[in-house]
This record gives C-alpha cells, structure tokens and sequence, in this order.
C-alpha cells in the first residue's frame, strides 16, 4: 500500500523517513532516481543489448526507509487493535535469516557426497 494512502501528516512522516535513514530530501530524491532507474533498467526490463550491470545500488537506505515504514504501520494498526505482526521486523529478520542459514546448511550436509556429473 502506498504511503500516501496510510499517512495522515505527510511531512511528519517524511521528516522522520528522512531522519531514520539519514539523507535530506534532496539525497532521498536522488536516490530514489537511481534505484528506479537501476530497477528499470537492471532489474524489471531485461536488455539483451547489457553485457554488464557497472554498479549495483546500495540497499541499505531502501531497506531503512521500509523498516521505518513497517513501523509505522504497525503503530497505525495496534490503534485498530489489529496485532497480525511481527513487533520488531529487524529481530523477526534476523532470527529468520539465522532459521535460513540452519536451512542450507543442512541441505549442503545432506548433498555433500553426491557427485555433479557436470563437475
């Protein structure tokens, strides 16, 4: 859901996204630019004319501003008494990255001795 549809003080809100990922509007705004057009580009819409993707965008300012914005829905729902989600997504992250690692981990232990007939 779009942020504009969920915010009732748009430039509250966009105060403190600024803040929690530590940009100014105008740095925000160039970033965005270029994560859209590295999506665009990159990512969305295949060009078989690239050979080669020159630089990859940085996420973790994508990432802090969806972390802000899970936050604050989160609070605008627990107003509604709607507790459907995890409290802290960073923990819930990691605690599902570590679940991930366990995963593969296990499935490389399980397949170590099978031979790649390609290898």
């Amino acid at each position: 859901m779009h942020w504009k549809n969920v915010v009732t003080d748009e430039e509250t809100f966009r105060k403190e996204l600024l803040a929690a990922v530590d940009m100014t509007i105008a740095q925000w705004s160039d970033y965005w630019a270029y994560l859209k057009a590295y999506r665009d580009t990159c990512v969305a819409h295949h060009d078989p004319k690239r050979e080669l993707i020159p630089h990859y965008p940085k996420l973790q300012p994508a990432l802090d501003s969806a972390l802000f914005y899970y936050d604050y829905v989160r609070a605008e729902l627990l107003k509604l008494d709607i507790r459907q989600q995890p409290e802290d997504m960073r923990s819930y992250a990691k605690d599902f990255e570590s679940k991930c690692a366990e995963a593969a981990n296990a499935a490389l232990a399980a397949t170590k001795t099978i031979i790649e007939p390609f290898s």
